[in-house]
């Protein structure tokens, strides 16, 4: 009658078999006979641990436990697949060397008469990005399209004789080269003389059926946190101040793009598919919750007097490895890159997202022949990789 063997007699005959194996023989040279003991627990343990895995594994046809809890929609997933996409923000403040335009500009300053479109996309692309997001309106309310409900936009500038349409451009050259398409459209707008009042809501939302009915798939829509302040505003040149919860309306603008645009997620601080993780220096809470009451004080070495938002107040001192902080290693990143004025990509510039997409290759191997997005282990530290030469 065969009788099962103690776990010290197999132990035994594990150390046996292991010891012919090059690995455990120069442990034993090392170690002795203590090393290959070890060597010999470690397999004995592994094996036991995986027969063990094998006896608790479901039955077949047993449909695993229900989801709990919050749960992605297919819109966030599709996004958050995409992995790594650009930002384009070139408008008439590129010519008046100012970050944010106050909506007094003169139509006739945008001029950018060396933009390629193909250009711009194509180096996007062997960047490795997946999309690209364009600036269609920043605060200074100059619009790339010719909008037909104000003045201030290209149809009055010299570019194209005022034909052109950057928006149109942009988009044609991003679906043409594989690439999703995306806009901006801030809510603040310097230049209307109607912003602060009802009627703009209406206003904003007839631009923005504008861009989502007339330039194809767009996979989001970006609306700014940035609201109110002073402005141009129509000539009037004052301070306008607006409660960014309330004066939008947001409910119903988003329900707008979800009419239009079923298929985009919507970026702001206030929702509802993609918000703001409450910084630009690159770091989060871990984890990073979403507010639920929006109010309070959270007393820490990292945050301090939060009073609404993700936001991780800059404190007296925080370690990014005490485990209160962490790197976004694993998140989207979206890469604004720089435009000369007459609209092209200048050669360092090119050089340099290049680079990027020459570190990811190398990086993942895999990475040119699999589809844009499908990589899932997402914890490469690009920034950190890139040689100074390919």
């Amino acid at each position: 009658m065969n009788r099962a063997a103690s776990p010290s007699t197999e132990l035994i005959r594990c150390a046996g078999r292991l010891e012919r194996a090059p690995f455990v023989a120069y442990m034993k040279r090392a170690c002795g006979r203590l090393g290959l003991l070890l060597c010999a627990t470690f397999c004995f343990m592994r094996g036991v641990a995986l027969s063990a895995g094998e006896a608790a594994a479901p039955p077949r046809g047993v449909s695993p436990p229900a989801p709990f809890g919050p749960l992605p929609t297919e819109r966030q997933l599709r996004w958050h697949a995409m992995e790594f996409y650009g930002f384009l923000h070139f408008t008439v403040n590129t010519f008046t060397d100012k970050e944010w335009g106050y909506g007094d500009e003169e139509e006739k300053v945008f001029n950018p008469t060396a933009l390629d479109a193909s250009q711009i996309v194509s180096v996007a692309k062997a960047a490795g990005m997946t999309g690209l997001i364009l600036t269609a309106k920043h605060h200074d309310g100059f619009c790339l399209w010719p909008s037909a409900y104000t003045q201030h936009s290209v149809k009055n500038s010299p570019w194209r004789d005022g034909h052109g349409d950057v928006v149109k451009e942009i988009s044609q050259a991003c679906h043409r080269q594989g690439l999703k398409f995306g806009v901006y459209l801030s809510p603040w707008d310097r230049n209307s003389k109607v912003y602060g009042r009802p009627e703009y809501v209406e206003y904003y939302r007839n631009q923005l059926r504008e861009l989502l009915k007339n330039y194809g798939d767009i996979f989001v829509v970006w609306f700014d946190g940035a609201n109110g302040g002073d402005g141009f505003y129509g000539g009037s040149r004052e301070v306008r101040h607006i409660d960014n919860r309330t004066y939008y309306d947001w409910k119903n603008t988003w329900e707008l793009v979800r009419q239009l645009m079923p298929g985009a997620v919507m970026f702001s601080d206030a929702g509802p598919d993609v918000r703001w993780v409450g910084n630009e220096r690159g770091v989060a809470g871990d984890p990073c919750w979403a507010p639920l009451l929006g109010h309070g004080e959270r007393r820490g070495p990292v945050c301090r007097r939060h009073k609404r938002g993700p936001q991780l107040r800059r404190a007296t001192r925080h370690r990014l490895d005490s485990g209160r902080v962490r790197r976004l290693d694993p998140s989207r990143l979206v890469l604004s890159s720089q435009r000369g004025q007459q609209g092209e990509i200048a050669r360092a510039v090119a050089r340099n997202l290049l680079r990027v997409g020459w570190a990811r290759r190398l990086l993942e191997p895999e990475y040119s022949a699999r589809p844009p997005g499908s990589n899932q282990r997402e914890r490469y530290p690009i920034a950190q990789s890139i040689s100074p030469t390919p």
